[in-house]
C-alpha cells in the first residue's frame, strides 16, 4: 500500500450535477471524491490499496474522526452502480457535518470492481435506470469466483483476485467495527444481509423503507433457506463453518475476513425498479431456470465451439451454473420460492452476455462470418422474447435515485447508532 496525494481534476459535468440523483461514471466518481479529499488536506488522506486485474487503481479515502472506524465499499458487484450516488452524497454529510465524525472515523473504498463497472457503462452512463431491456443488453457481471467480495486470499481454494486482494488490505488497514457493502438488485422490494443478529436491524430496515417510500422484501433470493434476524434481514453463515469443495462461491468473503476484528458487516440492498408483485409460483419458477438453462445450454456450446474465450466467457459458465442451483432451491422452499424476480431475471442476464460475447466475437472477425452472424441472430431473437416476457411480467418503473442513496445512507447511520 502507498499514500497518494489526491489528484484535483473532475469533469464539469460532474461539478454541475447535483450528487445523488444520478450516478456517476467510476471515472467521475473517482475524480469527483479526490476535489473533496483536496479540499479538506487537514482530515482527508488517499491510500492506493492496488490495481485493478486492467490496471485501474483502487483506493481508500479516510475522513478522520471519533475512536470507531467503520468502512464502506462501494461497487461489490460491476452491476450495482447506486452506490456511486450514495458515495458521492454521504463523503459530502461526512465532511459537512462534524457530529457525524465525533465517535466515528470513516473509510470509503469507492468502487472495488473499477473494470465490471466500465463494462457496464453502456447502459449506466446515462446516470438513471434505464429501460429493463437496455439494462440486460449492457449487462456485465463477473463469475462469483471473480468477485470481489469472494476472492480473498486465506483459504485454499485458490480463488484470489488483486480486487479481493485490495479489499482484504482496506480491512486489515482500518479494522472497522462496522463495515457496510453497498448493494443494488434489479427489482422487488429491500432487505438486509448481516454477519451478526443485531437487536433493532429489523426496526432500522423498515424505518428506513419506509422513509424513502420503499417496500421490505421478507423473502429476497438471497436468503432462501439461510437464517433470518427479523422480516427481511438475512444472516450470513458463521465465518468458521468450513466450506465444502464444490461451496460456489468459493472464495473467502469479506465478512468473514473482517470477523476477526468483531466486526458487523452489514449489507443494504435497493432496488432500481419499483415491480408489481410477479405471479409465478416456486415451481413454476424453478420449471423456468431448467428449460431456460437447457435453452441456453445448448445456444453456449454451439457458440463457445466457433471462436476464443472474450471477457464474458467465465461470465455466462456461472450464470448458466447459478441457474441449475437456483432451481432446486425453490423447489426446496416453496414458499420463500414464490415470486422471485431472478427467476426472469437470470436467464435473461446469461442472454445478454451471451449477446455481447457474440457481438465482440464479430468486431474481431473480418468479413462477418456467416456462422456468427447466425448465432448472433438467433441469440438476438431469444433475447428480445426473454425481455418482453420479464417486462409484462414485471412492469418496472425506475425508483427515484435519491430515494435508493436515502435509504442506503439511512442503514449506515442508523446501524452505526446501534452499536455505539
Amino acid at each position: 500500500m502507498r499514500a497518494t496525494r489526491p489528484h484535483a481534476e473532475a469533469s464539469a459535468g460532474q461539478e454541475r450535477g447535483r450528487p445523488g440523483t444520478r450516478w456517476p461514471a467510476w471515472a467521475a466518481l473517482r475524480a469527483d471524491l479526490a476535489v473533496l479529499a483536496h479540499r479538506r488536506p487537514a482530515v482527508c488522506r488517499m491510500t492506493e490499496l492496488g490495481r485493478s486485474r486492467e490496471g485501474r487503481p483502487l483506493e481508500l479515502l479516510s475522513i478522520d474522526g471519533g475512536p470507531h472506524a467503520l468502512l464502506v465499499v462501494g461497487g461489490v458487484h460491476a452491476n450495482e452502480v447506486v452506490s456511486a450516488a450514495t458515495l458521492q452524497v454521504l463523503v459530502r454529510r461526512v465532511l459537512d457535518e462534524p457530529e457525524l465524525r465525533h465517535q466515528w472515523s470513516w473509510h470509503f473504498v469507492s468502487c472495488i470492481d473499477p473494470d465490471g463497472a466500465v463494462l457496464n457503462e453502456g447502459w449506466s452512463h446515462t446516470g438513471r435506470p434505464p429501460e429493463l431491456s437496455a439494462y440486460h443488453r449492457g449487462f456485465f457481471r463477473p463469475a462469483l469466483n471473480e468477485q470481489p467480495e469472494w476472492s480473498l486470499p486465506g483459504d485454499d481454494t485458490g480463488a484470489t483476485t488483486a480486487e479481493g486482494t485490495a479489499l482484504m488490505k482496506a480491512i486489515d488497514l482500518t479494522r472497522p467495527a462496522l463495515m457496510a457493502a453497498l448493494h443494488c438488485r434489479d427489482s422487488q422490494g429491500t432487505y438486509l444481509t448481516a454477519s451478526t443478529a443485531v437487536d433493532g436491524l429489523d426496526t432500522l430496515l423498515a424505518d428506513a423503507a419506509a422513509r424513502h417510500g420503499l417496500s421490505v422484501d421478507p423473502h429476497p433470493c438471497d436468503g432462501i433457506g439461510a437464517p433470518a434476524a427479523g422480516r427481511g434481514v438475512v444472516l450470513l453463515p458463521p465465518p468458521d463453518i468450513p466450506r465444502s469443495p464444490d461451496t460456489v462461491p468459493r472464495g473467502r468473503g469479506s465478512a468473514a475476513h473482517a470477523s476477526r476484528y468483531g466486526t458487523l458487516s452489514v449489507y443494504p440492498e435497493v432496488p432500481m425498479w419499483h415491480s408489481r408483485p410477479l405471479a409465478l409460483g416456486a415451481e413454476d419458477g424453478a420449471d423456468h431456470l431448467d428449460q431456460a438453462s437447457a435453452r441456453l445450454g445448448t445456444l453456449w456450446q454451439t457458440v463457445r465451439a466457433q471462436g476464443p474465450d472474450t471477457v464474458f466467457t467465465t461470465a455466462i459458465t456461472d450464470t448458466l451454473t447459478i441457474m441449475d442451483r437456483m432451481a432446486p432451491l425453490l423447489r426446496q422452499h416453496p414458499q420463500e420460492g414464490n415470486q422471485q424476480d431472478l427467476a426472469l431475471l437470470v436467464p435473461l442476464r446469461a442472454t445478454g452476455m451471451l449477446l455481447r460475447h457474440l457481438d465482440t466475437l464479430l468486431a474481431c472477425s473480418p468479413g462477418r462470418p456467416r456462422g456468427l452472424a447466425d448465432q448472433r441472430d438467433a441469440v438476438s431473437d431469444e433475447f428480445e422474447r426473454r425481455a418482453r416476457a420479464a417486462a409484462a411480467a414485471l412492469t418496472p418503473r425506475p425508483q427515484s435515485v435519491a430515494a435508493l442513496t436515502g435509504f442506503q445512507i439511512s442503514i449506515i447511520l442508523g446501524a452505526a447508532r446501534l452499536i455505539t
